[in-house]
């Protein structure tokens, strides 16, 4: 099973939702699950890292200003292509819902 993660925020970002969703991640990279995930680009200069394969972490640039906003409109087409062949979405935040409601 290969699961596709839309999340606007997403560590090295300290909060709520960037923790359970990188502790998420990392339980289903541990138990060799198939995944993507698709965030924003971090402009946080925190230490707390997580361990991902580049290739299975897009980041997409987008102005801070209004981010989540940018992000749902950028990321669309990268979620309808990128998750083509996954076999869940799962959208977290309000970033991540518009992208994910299309592209499923």
């Amino acid at each position: 099973m290969k699961i596709c993660f839309v999340t606007d925020s997403f560590p090295p970002n300290i909060g709520g939702a960037e923790f359970v969703i990188g502790k998420i991640v990392e339980g289903i990279k541990n138990r060799g699950q198939n995944y993507i995930v698709i965030t924003t680009k971090s402009w946080s200069k925190n230490n707390f890292s997580l361990e991902l394969d580049k290739s299975k972490l897009i980041r997409i640039p987008v102005p801070g200003f209004m981010r989540r906003f940018w992000f749902q409109i950028f990321s669309i087409p990268v979620v309808i292509i990128k998750a083509r062949d996954c076999d869940l979405i799962h959208g977290t935040s309000y970033g991540g819902i518009l992208p994910t409601y299309i592209a499923s």
